[in-house]
């Protein structure tokens, strides 16, 4: 998977087939009759990138934090697939999640995480 131009382990799409890419507006009339409105979105999907048992070093963490915390626009993902998309971090919530292998008082940039999620949004 490439982030921008970092390159790091491969992420499934956790959230692909979770959600619609239709957004519906429904309205009823003065008369009760019912109008829906369909209409293909053309970005704000959610991308959720998430595997529990894929391993990422501190110092891969800390590359994507900075990556986020300086790249407030949009960026090209490829995922391992070799789909491509235009993304920005979904800052919403928590862009990256991570949880440490082992408690460690000072991790080094070899230290592992686990349960690692990456969380974008299509522009």
């Amino acid at each position: 998977m490439i982030i921008d131009n970092i390159t790091m382990p491969d992420l499934p799409w956790s959230n692909e087939f979770k959600q619609s890419p239709h957004a519906v507006t429904k309205e009823y009339a003065s008369n009760g009759a019912l109008f829906i409105e369909v209409a293909t979105k053309q970005a704000g999907l959610s991308v959720v990138l998430s595997d529990p048992d894929t391993w990422f070093s501190r110092a891969q963490l800390l590359a994507l934090q900075q990556h986020q915390q300086t790249k407030n626009g949009s960026f090209q993902l490829t995922l391992g697939t070799g789909q491509q998309l235009s993304v920005m971090w979904d800052y919403e919530g928590a862009p990256i999640d991570a949880t440490p292998l082992r408690a460690e008082t000072d991790p080094d940039m070899s230290s592992i995480y686990l349960n690692v999620t990456l969380r974008f949004i299509t522009v």
